[in-house]
């Protein structure tokens, strides 16, 4: 057969042909993947589940010994919101650092009828060794209950 003979066919791809079609679907994959995780990072972070969790935490004063001045929400957190119908859940860990020390923000956190309830809000040291729950903790509304009076009832007569 001579160079340029039709009835050979098509040529194969050559190595260079196909490692470039496989880094090109590698690259794609890979920037999908990272504006996936900006997105939900995002997403999080602008939550109000978040926000509550790091107010309760900056202004917590056993935090504050823990970690020292000059603290610092390091990005990204990681976790999620995820929505189902009216409601929402959020699950996160976002590392705080201060001048004596680091540690981690561990959240948990339904949204129901518009507000936000932390199952758990927890922060722990970064040596493992203390740990602040920071979940809020509330009262439980019961309803009244009428007054009533108890019969005192004498025990049993003694029988000679």
């Amino acid at each position: 057969m001579r160079c340029g003979d039709s009835r050979r066919g098509p040529t194969p791809p050559t190595n260079s042909s196909l490692l470039r079609a496989n880094l090109t679907v590698l690259l794609t994959a890979s920037l999908f993947a990272v504006a996936v995780f900006i997105y939900l990072n995002v997403r999080l972070v602008q939550s109000g589940a978040y926000k509550v969790s790091i107010q309760r935490a900056l202004s917590s004063a056993d935090v504050q010994n823990i970690l020292g001045s000059k603290i610092r929400v390091k990005q990204p957190a990681l976790g999620y919101v995820s929505p189902f119908g009216d409601q929402q859940f959020a699950q996160w860990s976002v590392a705080l650092s201060g001048s004596r020390g680091s540690g981690h923000l561990y959240g948990v956190a339904n949204r129901v009828r518009g507000t936000w309830e932390f199952s758990r809000l927890t922060f722990e040291a970064e040596n493992k060794k203390e740990r602040v729950d920071l979940t809020p903790i509330h009262l439980l509304r019961l309803p009244s209950v009428p007054a009533k009076s108890v019969a005192r009832s004498r025990g049993p007569k003694a029988v000679a």
